[in-house]
């Protein structure tokens, strides 16, 4: 699915921004339909404050014609101009064991090439859960690092 997203951001950008601009309206107006495209979870296991967090995140980043997701296909579908092993900076990955969005494997072989990166794994987690039960976890990790 990434490299068909790429393919079409690359030929095609006012289509698929399209696309994602009718998810948003939809989203917005009908249903959060986009949440299963993140996770195989029911809608009625979210809270609806974090449904509505994700909806109004999901309609701001690609309602209304934005070009900002056909960009970031387009650009991860070509060469960086860097290799993943010349990044000296620590680099940190929490990741869903059952995220069919960003399969782990791919997650575990950029992490080999890094350098100084650590990779957490979420069992069971898919891409929208995982982001849920560990963003506290990310966030107290980086606020209570020492200098």
């Amino acid at each position: 699915m990434q490299r068909l997203l790429g393919r079409m951001a690359a030929s095609t950008p006012r289509l698929l921004s399209g696309l994602f601009s009718t998810q948003a309206w939809v989203a917005s107006h009908v249903s959060p339909v986009f949440l299963s495209q993140y996770t195989d979870a029911e809608r009625s296991e979210f809270d609806d404050g974090v449904v509505d967090l994700l909806t109004a995140e999901f309609v701001d980043s690609v309602g209304g014609w934005r070009q900002g997701v056909a960009t970031e296909f387009r650009l991860l579908a070509h060469d960086w101009g860097f290799s993943p092993s010349d990044v000296d900076q620590p680099v940190r990955f929490w990741h869903g064991e059952a995220d069919r969005n960003v399969p782990v494997a791919g997650v575990q072989q950029l992490s080999q090439r890094l350098p100084n990166s650590d990779l957490t794994t979420v069992p069971e987690g898919d891409h929208l859960t995982t982001l849920l039960e560990c963003r506290h976890r990310v966030v107290d990790h980086h606020t209570n690092r020492t200098p």
